[in-house]
């Protein structure tokens, strides 16, 4: 890799770097002219790790243009631009190694990265894949930044750039000559304003710590909002819990004041941990000579975690064994009460409107039937170090449950935990029955945490943004989404129309460019729900919510290839709530069912597991199942299944020809339905009638759901009513973009095609005679 000359690489920066047009006043113009080569110069040489290279002068100029600028970065620097991995690899303005950031962005993905880096740091060996040559980048910086962002500068001889964590130990890839940041898993181009803020305000300071021999001083482990810490920094704290390679030799946790969503000291107490301010944490490390590490996993790979359930038992059996007074005394309150409901209250953005009389009506209703009623309140969680706009909001939720409880009717035992910490509210919570609250964060220690069942309402927008990304886990199979033909979106200051396509424009433009743009935010739509609706929903599914039975068997589906439309797949996990696992011979992982062998009953009980497996293939997994499928007509399957293999074939520069491809002694077109329904594997050709009697005999037996291709909506229908799902999450028709080209295939391919489905056909008859409307 060659650089150009020191001067065009400066010049390279300014424009990148600073404004063409300062938004100064007219008389600082001057100031800052004289001010801005030499502060460019400055920032340049401290980039490529030129220290020597920094005067007194360019430390001053430095300091002259910040104050000039009002101490407002964006007054004079440019905002960075944002990439996502597959634009920074194409981008021809970030002059890095392409194959090795490509190898940077996709090590820093993976799920792992978090325990990795931390066992990384306790060898005082903090290294990563260097975008800049065939070496390593090396750390022992790190940069405390407004709103909870750690940023740790990675070097590699005159080049660097810095991993921003946030939410996650890899949120970004800040690049400072080029001024692009590659988005991971969180990016915004203010995230760089705040890290050029913390740089150039403390600039004679930083220089001095970036030349020192700094030491590895801890691991933060807090987030502002308490999602954030119990989906992406808790599961990486109880692994490195579990491995005491790490954990011994972890000199301090952290976190930050008004972030300390619970106390370290009491879940982990071998371990050192304390609470500090921003201000401390920078005192940490500029004047300690040491550098922290942001703990916390990929907020969009919390599908493919695995051990909330394990982390989330260790967390409650912390809790349970030494619960606070406070906790204790609440807990007392509701003694006896049957059923115990919880209820979640918001006073901020995306509430429902009418919860106040919604509620109020409901938890009366509840009481007619059911005179030893409880009610828990919950709202606003408090960390251990609450700051006063914390306290504020939970004088607004307290209002609103104030309000609910004057309209109950006398002699309902209520207790409320809007405004206590996170223990406290799991230990009241573990003793209730079902909830009725929000979908999303209000739903996480009863829902998530708990396995309780209940019920969650949510806007449609927000709902529907929810369920197809699947970010928020509910594990208990009775757990109830109000359907959104019972929910109204609402927005006072704009009409929701002109929000709803602000929003939806916005969040397709994130998807595409994995960007997260200023937008009109989902959250910010509030939604109306007829309480005389509501109830009746509930009131439907209520004893078996409160029986709350688990699955007993596992439930496997089978997608046989080309029997449906693969986007079958994505509606299946809206309504399951992402309760779904994919196992496809074309995945990495898991490929076949016998890779689930190591997962726990529970997690596979909680999930469909749904893929292309043949029946028989479950006994590895030593557990009672049940099944569920997609047929679809025989002739027209085996036709899309060897246009396929043609396609395949003429990628490996092969014969194309449909009696090539027909002859070639694939099983998959060989009656492909009986050979994975009765579970019996024989040579191309070979098939038997008792063969069939056996597919046929498991089809009756063992199957739960028969979905036909040809019949989708009456299909949908069944399904949704089978597993008490929201039907209108399901469309009428999937798209149809698979044809068959019938010009492919001659009268003599018909006739071999027919003769190879023989045995498939006489099964999807009898499936379609069980099916009849």
């Amino acid at each position: 890799m060659t650089h150009n000359e020191p001067h065009t690489d400066i010049q390279q920066f300014k424009i990148a770097n600073f404004l063409k047009k300062p938004r100064l006043p007219l008389h600082k113009a001057k100031a800052y002219a004289e001010s801005q080569p030499p502060a460019a110069e400055a920032l340049f040489y401290f980039f490529s790790n030129q220290y020597e290279n920094i005067s007194e002068q360019h430390i001053q100029n430095l300091n002259s243009l910040f104050v000039a600028a009002g101490k407002d970065i964006g007054n004079f620097m440019e905002p960075a631009t944002v990439l996502n991995p597959t634009e920074a690899l194409r981008s021809e303005k970030l002059h890095v190694i392409k194959a090795h950031l490509a190898g940077l962005t996709v090590a820093c993905s993976d799920g792992e990265f978090a325990l990795r880096l931390a066992e990384s740091a306790v060898a005082n060996n903090l290294a990563l894949t260097s975008p800049f040559s065939d070496g390593k980048a090396t750390c022992q910086e790190s940069y405390e930044a407004e709103r909870g962002m750690t940023c740790l500068r990675f070097i590699d001889k005159t080049d660097c750039f810095f991993l921003i964590q946030c939410v996650s130990s890899a949120d970004s890839l800040y690049f400072p000559k080029e001024n692009i940041l590659v988005y991971l898993s969180h990016a915004r181009a203010v995230d760089v304003k705040r890290l050029q803020f913390k740089l150039i305000s403390e600039f004679r300071k930083i220089i001095g710590y970036a030349q020192a021999n700094n030491r590895f001083g801890g691991a933060i482990a807090s987030h502002s909002r308490p999602a954030h810490f119990y989906y992406e920094s808790w599961p990486v704290l109880v692994a490195i819990h579990n491995r005491p390679d790490i954990a011994s030799k972890i000199p301090c946790l952290i976190m930050r004041k008004g972030h300390d969503f619970n106390d370290l000291k009491l879940l982990f107490p071998q371990m050192g941990s304390i609470v500090l301010n921003p201000d401390d944490i920078s005192d940490m490390t500029l004047d300690g000579h040491q550098w922290l590490i942001h703990i916390g996993n990929n907020p969009h790979l919390r599908r493919a975690y695995r051990d909330y359930d394990a982390a989330d038992q260790y967390l409650l059996d912390r809790i349970l064994q030494a619960p606070s007074d406070v906790a204790l005394q609440k807990a007392k309150q509701i003694d006896g009460c049957y059923p115990l409901v919880w209820i979640g209250v918001e006073g901020q953005k995306r509430c429902w409107l009418e919860q106040v009389e919604g509620y109020a009506y409901m938890v009366n209703e509840l009481a007619k039937r059911f005179p030893s009623l409880g009610v828990v309140f919950d709202g606003w969680t408090l960390p251990f170090t609450p700051s006063e706009k914390s306290i504020s909001e939970v004088k607004k939720d307290q209002r609103i449950a104030h309000q609910i409880i004057k309209k109950l009717n006398t002699g309902i035992k209520q207790v409320s935990v809007i405004g206590e910490n996170s223990n406290t509210k799991i230990f009241v919570a573990h003793k209730i029955d079902f909830f009725i609250c929000n979908f999303a964060t209000g739903s996480l220690y009863v829902s998530r945490i708990l396995h309780k069942p209940g019920f969650c309402h949510l806007s449609n927008v927000l709902a529907k943004h929810t369920l197809q990304t699947n970010i928020q886990i509910h594990p208990n199979r009775n757990v109830y989404l109000l359907p959104k033909k019972f929910v109204t979106d609402k927005r006072s200051s704009v009409s929701y129309q002109q929000t709803a396509k602000r929003w939806f424009f916005n969040m397709i433009m994130r998807l595409l460019k994995n960007k997260n743009l200023k937008a009109v935010e989902s959250g910010e739509i509030s939604y109306s729900i007829n309480k005389k609706e509501f109830y009746p929903f509930i009131e439907q599914r209520l004893d078996k919510v409160l029986l709350n039975i688990q699955n007993e068997k596992i439930r496997l589906f089978l997608e046989p290839s080309f029997s449906i439309h693969p986007d079958v797949r994505h509606y299946l996990k809206m309504a399951c709530y992402g309760n779904m696992l994919e196992v496809f011979p074309t995945l990495d992982f898991p490929k076949k069912l016998s890779d689930l062998i190591g997962f726990r009953e529970s997690y596979l009980k909680q999930h469909i597991i749904y893929g292309v497996f043949s029946y028989g293939s479950h006994a590895e997994l030593d557990l009672p199942s049940e099944f569920m499928v997609w047929l679809g007509n025989p002739l027209e399957r085996v036709q899309l299944h060897a246009q396929q293999f043609a396609i395949n074939a003429a990628n490996e520069n092969q014969p194309t020809d449909i009696s090539t491809i027909i002859n070639a002694g694939h099983k998959a077109l060989d009656n492909y339905y009986t050979r994975l329904i009765s579970g019996i594997d024989v040579p191309f050709g070979e098939c038997t009638e008792a063969m069939l009697d056996k597919a046929i005999e498991n089809l009756a037996h063992q199957f739960i759901f028969i979905g036909i291709n040809e019949q989708q909506a009456q299909s949908f229908d069944r399904l949704c009513t089978l597993m008490d799902w929201d039907r209108s999450l399901f469309p009428d028709q999937l798209p149809n973009k698979y044809q068959v080209d019938a010009s492919a295939f001659s009268n003599e391919h018909l006739q071999k095609a027919q003769e190879l489905i023989q045995y498939d056909k006489r099964l999807y008859e009898a499936a379609l005679n069980w099916v009849v409307p």
